[in-house]
């Protein structure tokens, strides 16, 4: 019961990361399809400093769910309870590797085209620990229709 709620909650914590990264990209290229539209009006210098002031901003949150990611990652292959509180040390799996890209404050290389490609996540994120008696896997993954899932494995 215990290896269950531990995984389920490290894996919860991956698809709430992924989640939460995926809707700031989503921000971004709306604010620079915004932007985009502005540049040759008279509003376009202002707009191109709100768009600058939007990334530093996404990029602080981007860098919040990045340290949030690896302290649960430390927690999970370092402490003995995997950061669950389970009295002895289960063989575990690696926390997954945080490879999310994280979004350049540069507005002119984004306007441009340079930057402003939304980077798309592995399609998976698996976290998995065991003893002699108990095992529990986990997955989140990309379903077909661009959300993020969770689900048990064997």
């Amino acid at each position: 019961m215990n290896f269950d709620r531990c995984t389920g909650m490290a894996v919860l914590r991956v698809r709430s990361w992924i989640t939460a990264h995926e809707k700031s990209w989503k921000r971004i290229e709306s604010a620079r399809r915004i932007t985009l539209g502005l540049l040759p009006t008279p509003a376009g210098p202002t707009a191109v400093e709100s768009f600058r002031i939007l990334l530093v901003a996404e990029r602080g949150i981007q860098e919040k769910f990045r340290l949030e990611w690896i302290q649960s990652s430390l927690r999970w292959n370092l402490l003995t309870g995997v950061g669950c509180r389970l009295r002895r040390r289960p063989e575990r799996s690696d926390f997954p590797e945080y490879d999310l890209i994280l979004v350049e404050p540069d507005a002119e290389a984004m306007l441009t085209g340079a930057g402003s490609r939304i980077p798309i996540p592995r399609d998976e994120y698996r976290v998995r620990i065991a003893s002699r008696n108990q095992n529990s896997s986990a997955v989140a993954w990309r379903s077909p229709d661009e959300t993020w899932k969770v689900r048990w494995i064997p």
